[in-house]
């Protein structure tokens, strides 16, 4: 013999006894067509109340997440601006220009190999060093059978020297780093003035996300002032209906919000 049926019988016997309790002897208020009006109007004042408890959870809910949307977007559009702050202080070397032996020069930067003296065979054979053109000095000295470049450049007041055979590449090489330290520096003043600003405009963001989100705090609360007369009537209702209830069939409902 199959259980399921026992099983189903049992629960809905189970589930009207905890909508409609009764004292011990007075079951028939909870199963006996002859009290399905009592059991009805009980039914419909919980309906009630918990319609408007939804209504207002819902509410809410949704004002709760205005809130949080306004939060969101604001972080969000604030670490797109700082990431772009970032990007704009960030060093980079840019496209090559032009290169001579050991020099490499690009739009803010310039490559060179650092070769250590003669007899100090314990450093490196060569050191390879990307210099930004922010304070860097490039300077030409012409002998009468050559000529070499000479870069300094602010970090401790650094240099080293690159003979070339040619004069005319040691002078030309030279006047395109200066020329390109020059570019840099207005290239580095535009940046350094747009990431500035940007920095202005998160400050601003921060506080109209602050002022946006208070007033969705604002609107959310009188949200909820304004919900609270249409549930405290479900609850006197309710309440009432209780109080009837609990007279006839000598226990009180409780309140289950999901039933």
């Amino acid at each position: 013999m199959s259980l399921l049926p026992v099983a189903v019988v049992a629960a809905l016997v189970g589930r009207q006894v905890l909508l409609y309790p009764f004292r011990w002897g007075r079951w028939r208020y909870a199963f006996d067509p002859e009290h399905a009006d009592t059991r009805r109007e009980l039914h419909k004042t919980r309906l009630r109340r918990r319609a408007v408890e939804g209504q207002r959870r819902r509410k809410i809910r949704q004002a709760n997440n205005g809130v949080t949307a306004v939060g969101r977007e604001g972080r969000k559009e604030a670490e797109a601006l700082e990431e772009e702050r970032k990007k704009l202080l960030r060093d980079v070397p840019g496209d090559e220009r032009c290169r001579l032996g050991d020099l490499v020069l690009y739009e803010h930067a310039l490559r060179l190999v650092i070769r250590p003296p003669e007899g100090k065979q314990s450093l490196p054979e060569r050191v390879r060093r990307e210099l930004p053109l922010q304070g860097l000095k490039a300077k030409a000295v012409l002998n009468s059978d050559r000529g070499s470049i000479t870069v300094t450049w602010p970090k401790g007041r650094d240099s080293v020297e690159y003979p070339r055979p040619d004069k005319r590449d040691v002078t030309g090489f030279v006047k395109q780093i200066n020329a390109a330290v020059l570019r840099d520096a207005e290239y580095r003043k535009d940046r350094e003035q747009r990431a500035a600003d940007i920095k202005v405009r998160l400050r601003e963001l921060q506080a109209e996300t602050a002022e946006r989100k208070a007033e969705k705090e604002r609107e959310r609360d009188q949200l909820a002032v304004s919900l609270i007369p249409d549930r405290a009537k479900a609850r006197k209702e309710w309440e009432a209906a209780c109080r009837v209830w609990e007279g006839r069939a000598g226990r009180r409902p409780r309140w289950i919000w999901r039933w």
